[in-house]
């Protein structure tokens, strides 16, 4: 558990220095995914994490149009 919260610690202090060099912020995305599915959660929109609306995409299973649809992005 502690090793959670210190790559997290070095992921935010990543982006705030990230942010303070370049003015562009970038969001962290904590996940845990086989390396099979890594590429596929990479191409999620953001709009995603924040939809508020329905069931949470990470409760549900992938199905073949979620496959298609991240993998074209």
């Amino acid at each position: 558990m502690l090793r959670y919260f210190r790559h997290f610690d070095s992921s935010v202090s990543s982006a705030i220095s990230f942010y303070q060099a370049f003015g562009e912020y970038l969001p962290i995305k904590i996940s845990v995914v086989d390396l099979p599915w890594y590429w596929i959660e990479e191409q999620r929109p953001l709009e995603e994490y924040d939809q508020l609306e329905g069931e949470p995409f990470w409760m549900k299973e992938y199905t073949a149009e979620d496959v298609k649809r991240l993998s074209n992005l």
